[in-house]
């Protein structure tokens, strides 16, 4: 069994989640993930400006190339169990 802190041993342990009333909907982050698990809201609600972007749990593998990307820190880390089985997201 690997290590606890070598490298990779977490890799795929994590998601990323948004915080929605810090997303300006600026898309910047969209770009940035290879698994196009990131996506704006269909539709603008009504108290904003832009659709801000939402996380596709399914898609997202935890790579995490995302969360640099975000000019608010909107992005950020869920650590998984190393036995989840379930995407903390999906409610």
């Amino acid at each position: 069994m690997k290590n606890a802190n070598s490298l990779g041993y977490y890799m795929g342990q994590a998601m990323v989640a948004i915080t929605s009333e810090d997303c300006t909907g600026c898309d910047l982050c969209i770009p940035h993930c290879p698994f196009e698990a990131l996506l704006p809201l269909a539709k603008t609600p009504p108290n904003r400006k832009k659709r801000p972007v939402i996380v596709r749990a399914q898609a997202c593998v935890g790579c995490l190339s995302c969360i640099g990307s975000c000019p608010t820190d909107a992005l950020y880390e869920i650590v998984m169990p190393l036995n989840a089985t379930n995407s903390p997201l999906i409610i």
